[in-house]
């Protein structure tokens, strides 16, 4: 099921079927990015082979606490962020903030444009509703060029009930709904992840995860630093006593399909090269990928907030991480879909997330 219907799904009014919310098509570049679980058969091949996301480089995390709770991971100066642009992966799909009393949604490269009077669902902390667009104008706090910022196009957000901003609460993502197209979020379950993270989970995953962080050297999915040259020359055949390990977040789900689900927030370390990434476990299972979260963007992990979204309450929910408080860079915006093969991003965005050295 493609990511936008998956959204939404549950969001459609009943005997509206044939009037969908939202979908993305086949052999659109979104929708392969994020629907490889139904297979290669029947489905139109990409021609451009650029990656959708640019990873980026690897980027340098914060010192663990002192203590026995984790291996002390070494404080270093992060490598100047790339170009990569943020933004979601789906056109359809956006990240709102809030600015100056009012919530704004920020455009950017390859997303749908919108217009006044534009309807969005508003999916957020507590809640989801309807809203549309009512004013647009410059913001220069999205995006950064050449260490400078630049402006980018935002949309302020109305709605027509007052109470609606209350119920959705801080808001993370918004999606276009079509014209005509109806929603109703009676059935979707919002659950607040609260972390639990600690000595003894950290102990009974160690191995699993070193031995996950290994093969992820060795397959280059974990990607050495630009400079980092002894990381380069090991990581084909990486030594796992030499990879240092921490769990910042973890929480448990309800997951369809899994025994003990548990998703995490794990930072590693090899020779000089740092990355922080969502993993998803299953028992002491290791499942899938990890998405690297790159510290380009980024907070703290302590200081994002993890959402599960459940829209149809069918044990299939999307994660939401934002950041509530003021951050020291600027606020975020995740969203990663839940799948057999591990967790997918679709959404990363941040305000200012390449300007930091021009302050």
């Amino acid at each position: 099921m493609p990511l936008l219907t998956a959204l939404l799904f549950a969001l459609s009014l009943p005997g509206r079927a044939a009037t969908s919310v939202m979908s993305v098509d086949p052999g659109d570049p979104a929708y392969e990015a994020t629907h490889d679980e139904a297979g290669t058969k029947g489905k139109k091949k990409r021609k451009d082979k650029t990656p959708l996301m640019p990873a980026g480089d690897v980027q340098v995390g914060p010192d663990t606490k002192r203590g026995n709770a984790y291996p002390e991971i070494s404080k270093r100066k992060a490598p100047r962020a790339t170009k990569s642009p943020a933004g979601s992966r789906v056109p359809g799909i956006f990240a709102v903030y809030e600015a100056g009393g009012r919530w704004m949604l920020v455009e950017r490269e390859g997303s749908a444009k919108p217009s006044a009077g534009t309807r969005f669902v508003v999916i957020g902390a507590h809640g989801a509703g309807e809203f549309r667009a009512d004013k647009s104008s410059k913001t220069w706090e999205a995006a950064c060029e050449g260490g400078k910022k630049v402006p980018r196009r935002a949309w302020l957000l109305s709605g027509d009930d007052p109470k609606a901003f209350k119920r959705v609460g801080t808001p993370v993502i918004a999606i276009l709904l079509k014209p005509g197209a109806h929603f109703d979020a009676s059935r979707a379950h919002f659950s607040a992840l609260t972390n639990q993270a600690g000595e003894p989970l950290y102990q009974r995953l160690e191995n699993s995860l070193r031995k996950a962080v290994a093969a992820e050297l060795a397959n280059g999915e974990f990607q050495m630093d630009i400079g980092d040259e002894e990381g380069h020359r090991t990581a084909a055949n990486p030594d796992p006593d030499k990879i240092r390990l921490k769990i910042d977040f973890a929480a448990r789900l309800k997951l369809a399909g899994f025994e003990s689900p548990l998703l995490l927030v794990e930072g590693a370390e090899y020779s000089r090269s740092y990355r922080r990434c969502l993993r998803l476990v299953d028992g002491d299972k290791i499942v899938g990928s990890c998405v690297e979260m790159p510290n380009e963007l980024m907070a703290e992990t302590a200081a994002l907030n993890f959402v599960a979204y459940d829209p149809a309450r069918s044990g299939k929910p999307f994660i939401l991480a934002f950041t509530e408080k003021p951050p020291l860079w600027g606020h975020e915006r995740w969203g990663f879909q839940n799948t057999a093969k591990g967790p997918k991003v679709f959404l990363r965005d941040a305000l200012d997330p390449r300007c930091r050295d021009s302050f």
